[in-house]
């Protein structure tokens, strides 16, 4: 009987275990189809920063109004006038309530980055209200008194340098608040075409975990470099994906007076349907086709028929300063055929946000590239998303046979998991040969919608060394703010691609930037002045087809300038008489600007006379309060002088839904039942690992190969337990017959 007891037990646990076995089994497929594994680590780490006061926690959801009470819609308006070098643009934006209770509406929208912001009205009926520049925390206050006492009120912030957050508050029942902003930008020619870049939507942005540095300033001791984002949490709402196409979240309408000041030989916008009436003297009146979506960023193009050289010179006077704008774009050189020995390093994205039509036009541009190299030349592929991995342990040369390996490899690649780029910059940049005599570039592919920005810009700050850095911005919506400056940090170029059609004609130019000398060592000398402030201060390479600009300030008036460098081996000089400087309203906010992003550099370079961050929070305020515009430490803020909202009404506060980018999947971006269930285990099961993975032809991460691993160790388990069933069932039955014959004997 006992051995009958240990043979039941043994069989009941053997049951148990093959129980239990069944549910693990049943619970890997529901977190491991129901949606993609990607999407819970994705959601839960994308951020973007406003004031947390008002704004509280990130939520990547659809707002379904629990409550009951609908969110404002936002109707966009952009009216801009180009005039040259110059453009100034009217936002235009309607709050419509369409609710019966009293609103507060937040919304947030992006803006060039290099836009000086400096004018908000709000108009109720026929009543305008301007709006007045503020420290931002007093703004915040003037704002919050307005809003609690039941005035109308507006506040705009900056979240970003290209990210705005708009606050309007005791909006009416079933009523329409208008607001106006009012910006201006300068523009340049690159490669002989003019362009216009504005913004249309807000992408989430992924921010990974908070990481400080220890980085030596000066021989006397160490500075702590906190990584982390000037700006505070924010809610983002994503609009819920609708059933037809002919649904419009946020409908914008652009209109556009353009007068370049030369006869044009194209005019188009890539990615929008537009209509053209031209009118006498070159000038040339532009509207949308159709009202859009807030989903892609909008283009507009135009080349001269004169390919010279160009060059544009404009002053204004503000307090008794005078300010100039310089742009030139150095002239054409005939090629000198030399033969530059290069080293190229490419660092792909392949996170979620790149799924699609932005990895396919990035793999194309990626291939490009690889075919571009020459036979001297050294390469590697660095391929990252939460991870990181390298097509080889160390450059290898451009044989065919290597590039034919490579290519095979990119066009296998899929997009999934989180933009991490720390890592795979940080090894791109860390890993340079100690060969002097090559040209080492790192060419840089992504959609830059991270949140840790002020990070990389360190990194690439303390480690750039005789590496050059180059951005490719993909996709419809890329962060040109990160892109831009990343390029600026990296002392080379951006450049951008919006579709298929357009990868081949932007490699082709950025390689052919890249395989030829650029004028280095670049600086500006004024004989007859000595009282001269002007940004930027380390004035950058400027490669062949691109422009520069030089924002300039001087107590006196500036009567030439000298611009000298080195074109290879050889002299560059050119001189600039400013006596023939033509006069234009913004120069002065302009150079205020140039200044701002400066000092805001300061944050995150590596130089031995580094600021205190109280020092340059001061400057900072000082020229915006000085020059009336917006920047991280000031804000807008409008009033109403009557009161609208009787106290006994409850105010309910409502974001304004956003759109994905286009082309985005939105399986990465939203939250779903099943996501929610996965809790505490399957986040460490989906954990992501930031180590190198050498000398893989795919990372890890592209793969899902955490899944695979997992369920290839539940099937040895299973197959285990079951053998292990089996040859108990024999043994048992087995020692049965045995007991039976010698009891019955």
């Amino acid at each position: 009987m006992i051995y009958q007891d240990n043979a039941k037990k043994r069989m009941g646990i053997i049951i148990l275990s093959l129980i239990l076995l069944k549910i693990l089994f049943f619970w890997f497929v529901l977190i491991t189809i129901s949606k993609p594994v990607y999407a819970t680590e994705q959601t839960q780490t994308l951020k973007q920063k406003m004031d947390q006061a008002t704004f509280g926690q990130m939520h990547l959801i659809n707002d379904d109004n629990p409550n009951g009470i609908k969110a404002p819609l936002v109707s966009t308006n952009y009216l801009i006038n180009i005039s040259g070098t110059i453009s100034r643009t009217k936002v235009v934006q309607r709050f419509i309530n369409s609710s019966d209770q009293w609103v507060e509406g937040l919304y947030l929208f992006p803006l060039p980055p290099s836009s000086s912001v400096d004018h908000l009205r709000m108009r109720i009926g026929e009543t305008f209200i301007e709006g007045q520049i503020k420290e931002r925390k007093k703004a915040k206050k003037i704002y919050e008194k307005a809003k609690s006492s039941g005035k109308k009120a507006a506040l705009l912030q900056q979240q970003r340098p290209n990210l705005f957050s708009h606050s309007v508050a005791n909006i009416g029942p079933n009523e329409t608040v208008i607001i106006e902003i009012e910006f201006q930008q300068a523009l340049a020619p690159k490669d002989n075409r003019w362009e216009i870049r504005l913004p249309l939507v807000a992408p989430p942005l992924f921010e990974p975990k908070k990481l400080k540095q220890n980085v030596s300033f000066s021989q006397d001791g160490f500075g702590t470099v906190n990584s982390e984002s000037p700006y505070k949490g924010t809610k983002h709402v994503l609009a819920k994906n609708k059933s037809t196409q002919e649904d419009i979240i946020n409908p914008v309408n652009i209109e556009i007076k353009l007068s370049p000041g030369f006869e044009l030989n194209s005019l188009e916008s890539p990615f929008h349907k537009i209509t053209v009436h031209e009118q006498p003297n070159n000038q040339f009146e532009i509207n949308l086709s159709n009202t859009t979506t807030a989903n892609r960023d909008f283009v507009l193009r135009w080349e001269p028929k004169d390919t010279k050289t160009h060059a544009s010179l404009f002053k204004e006077v503000f307090d008794d300063k005078n300010h100039y704008l310089v742009t030139l774009t150095p002239p054409k050189t005939k090629s000198q055929n030399i033969s530059l020995n290069r080293e190229v390093i490419f660092i792909q994205d392949i996170s979620g946000s790149m799924d699609g039509e932005s990895l396919r036009q990035s793999i194309i541009g990626l291939e490009m590239g690889l075919k571009s190299l020459k036979p001297n030349d050294y390469f590697n592929i660095i391929i990252f998303n939460n991870t990181y991995s390298t097509f080889a342990d160390m450059s290898l040369r451009a044989t065919p046979e290597a590039i034919e390996k490579a290519i095979s490899v990119i066009r296998s690649l899929s997009a999934n998991g989180g933009t991490d780029v720390f890592p795979a910059l940080d090894y791109a940049l860390s890993n340079q040969s100690s060969d002097s005599r090559r040209l080492r570039q790192v060419i840089f592919l992504t959609d830059g919608d991270v949140g840790n920005e002020n990070e990389l810009f360190n990194l690439v700050s303390r480690k750039l060394g005789k590496s050059r850095l180059f951005t490719v911005g993909i996709g419809s919506a890329p962060n040109s703010y990160f892109m831009k400056k990343m390029a600026e940090a990296g002392r080379g170029e951006s450049v951008y691609i919006g579709s298929i059609y357009e990868v081949a004609q932007r490699m082709s130019e950025l390689f052919a930037k890249i395989e030829n000398p650029a004028i280095t060592n670049l600086k500006i000398s004024f004989p007859d002045n000595r009282d001269v402030e002007y940004y930027p201060k380390v004035l950058p390479d400027v490669y062949k087809g691109s422009p520069f600009e030089i924002a300039i300030r001087s107590k006196d008036e500036i009567k030439s300038a000298i611009l000298t460098g080195k074109r290879g081996d050889q002299h560059w000089e050119v001189q600039m008489p400013f006596a023939v400087a033509g006069g234009h309203i913004g120069v002065a906010k302009l150079w205020a600007r140039s200044k701002i992003s400066a000092i805001e550099s300061e944050r995150f370079s590596a130089n031995s006379n580094k600021r205190s961050i109280k020092e340059i929070d001061v400057d900072i305020l000082n020229t915006a309060l000085g020059y009336k515009i917006m920047s991280r430490l000031s804000s807008l803020v409008a009033v109403a002088v009557k009161t609208d909202r009787p106290l006994s009404s409850r105010l309910f506060s409502k974001y304004v839904a956003l759109s994905l980018p286009a082309g985005w999947d939105p399986r990465f971006f939203q939250l779903g039942e099943n996501e929610k269930r996965r809790g505490f285990i399957s986040n460490l099961l989906y954990r992501p690992v930031n180590k190198a993975r050498k000398g893989l032809s795919i990372p890890d991460a592209a793969l899902n190969y955490q899944a695979g691993l997992i369920f290839g160790i539940f099937l040895l388990l299973s197959a285990f337990l079951i053998n292990l069933a089996r040859r108990q069932f024999f043994k048992n039955i087995s020692f049965g017959w045995f007991r039976t014959i010698k009891l019955g004997s």
